[in-house]
């Protein structure tokens, strides 16, 4: 029991960032709110704020490798939908 608690430990340690499918980071559209935005992913890893622009970036790093997909939002509104190919 004690080595199954110590390889769970282990690989949650390895893990970093914000989970998030695939599948959903490709039904956000131009024109979705941060709302919908948040439900589809959750809360972003981080946001940086240039101006009147927000980009809103998940990144993930875990067992099956590292993730990151990132939107543009202006006023609350996704204005940049990156092309998804996984």
């Amino acid at each position: 029991m004690r080595i199954l608690a110590l390889a769970l430990s282990l690989a949650l340690a390895g893990c970093a960032g914000t989970p998030f499918y695939w599948d959903s980071a490709k039904q956000v559209r131009v024109g979705s709110s941060q709302s919908e935005l948040v439900a589809l992913l959750g809360k972003p890893y981080m946001v940086k704020t240039a101006g009147d622009e927000q980009t809103w970036i998940w990144s993930y790093s875990g067992l099956d490798g590292t993730k990151l997909v990132s939107y543009v939002l202006r006023n609350g509104t996704v204005t940049v939908v990156p092309t998804i190919v996984n």
